[in-house]
């Protein structure tokens, strides 16, 4: 009997997935594990993740490995770290990656080292960016400077360049009005690329319908029953980070309503409430406020937020921090319309204020996924000597750069606890024991209600 199976996604710094079975029976349990340099490594491991595009054993036949030690692509590249599928009697089968991971990391391992990849050009730059955002692997400032020497744009090899600084860029215009290969985003006036469609239908949640009032009804009870289960001692808020499209409406040259149908419904019922924060006036038509080529906030914006939030908690608001220090990051609607790096120029704050101590960091529920992620941050010179949990996504974020509500929140708080969750978790809140909790979510993730 074979194993037949393969590697699909290494989500770093610890976690692999893919799907294996046996052909002649393909309900037999299947145990993956890892070695390396020819040890067996430590980690957790689950059988039977469903892959609904691959029906075989009823579709459980999905796999997802968490490893006790980081890994890194020279592990992978250099055959150091060999994955195994184990059906007992069955026998064991070394698992390799399918052909667009494989090509991923020989592109990164040779660009690293300072080799062009054999074929790399424009043509598979967008899928060396898209690894890049699924993996979650970490690239410094040196290892990009060699990625973008590297493409070759039909001949046309760019010099060295150095950290990316203003000079190392260049302006280019574009007429506004030009849609994205897929249509899901538009590029308007002031170089701001704004998402308009794609899978979360942006478009579709300005119509009030059955569906969208249910929506917004459904919102209504969860946050209420939050305020309800939090113990009374515990200061609670909730908000909703406007859809970058809300805030800058007037530029997409669509008649559009104020904010979305849902929202409109919750920002009606809770107009008075203590524990709810609008943020849509903050941020309105706020051209500072948002990245130009992503659909995240500034780091203007992310401070108007977090203040929005002390404001409503009664505690001290933050001074503006002079913020000059420039920072060149590609926006996530950067590979929607080009076939290279468009890069936002960030102001960062000048000085650090308190840097915080990560306490732990977990890694999400599934390697594909940022689901279930955990943070923990102490700062013993925080001016907020409080502990804070915070609920949300990706505005929330890692903390990693001044436009997550987390960069602020861990300079401002004694501790803070994120957890990378749309639902919230009772058991993780209920262990952290803090004084203050925050939930947060986005307008356009509105249209999935979680359950806590």
């Amino acid at each position: 009997m074979a194993i037949t199976g393969i590697i699909d996604a290494i989500k770093f710094p610890n976690a692999i997935s893919g799907w294996a079975y046996v052909a002649e029976e393909p309900s037999a349990p299947i145990e993956i594990y890892l070695t390396k340099d020819g040890h067996r490594i430590q980690g957790s491991f689950a059988w039977g993740n469903p892959r609904e595009w691959h029906w075989i054993n009823e579709g459980r036949i999905g796999y997802w490995f968490r490893s006790e030690i980081p890994f890194s692509t020279e592990l992978f590249s250099s055959g150091r770290l060999r994955i195994f599928a184990d059906a007992g009697e069955h026998g064991v089968a070394e698992l390799a990656f399918d052909d667009g991971m494989s090509r991923f990391l020989k592109a990164i391992e040779a660009i690293a080292a300072g080799r062009i990849p054999v074929g790399f050009s424009t043509n598979n730059f967008a899928e060396i960016v898209r690894w890049i955002t699924v993996t979650g692997v970490k690239l410094d400032g040196e290892w990009y400077e060699k990625f973008i020497k590297a493409i070759d744009y039909g001949g046309r090899r760019l010099g060295k360049l150095r950290d990316i600084e203003a000079v190392d860029t260049s302006l280019i215009r574009v007429p506004a009005g030009i849609t994205s290969k897929d249509n899901s985003a538009i590029i308007v006036s002031d170089g701001q690329a704004l998402r308009i469609g794609g899978s979360d239908d942006v478009r579709g949640m300005y119509a009030l319908t059955d569906e969208t009032a249910a929506i917004g009804a459904n919102w209504i009870s969860l946050i209420e029953r939050r305020r309800e289960t939090i113990a009374e001692n515990i200061a609670y808020v909730h908000c909703i980070v406007p859809e970058k499209l809300t805030s800058l409406r007037r530029m997409s040259g669509e008649d559009l309503p104020r904010l979305s149908a849902a929202a409109e419904i919750i920002e009606g019922h809770f107009a008075k409430s203590p524990y709810y924060v609008s943020l849509f006036n903050v941020l309105d038509f706020d051209l500072d406020g948002w990245r130009k080529f992503d659909t995240h906030l500034s780091p203007r914006g992310a401070l108007l937020v977090v203040n929005s939030l002390l404001q409503a908690l009664n505690l001290p608001q933050q001074e503006a921090p002079s913020c000059t220090r420039l920072a060149f990051l590609v926006g996530d609607l950067s590979t929607s319309f080009f076939d290279f790096p468009i890069y936002d120029t960030i102001h960062q704050p000048v000085e650090e204020m308190h840097p915080p101590e990560t306490v732990f960091k977990k890694p999400a529920h599934r390697a594909e996924d940022q689901t279930g992620i955990q943070v923990h941050w102490r700062n013993a010179k925080a001016p907020i000597r409080r502990k804070l949990f915070i609920a949300g996504n990706s505005f929330s974020g890692l903390g990693e750069n001044a436009c997550d509500l987390n960069w602020w929140f861990a300079r401002l708080f004694g501790e803070v606890y994120f957890d990378f969750n749309p639902a919230l978790d009772q058991a993780a809140l209920t262990a952290f024991s803090p004084d203050i909790v925050i939930t947060q979510t986005t307008e356009r993730f509105l249209s999935t209600v979680p359950q806590t």
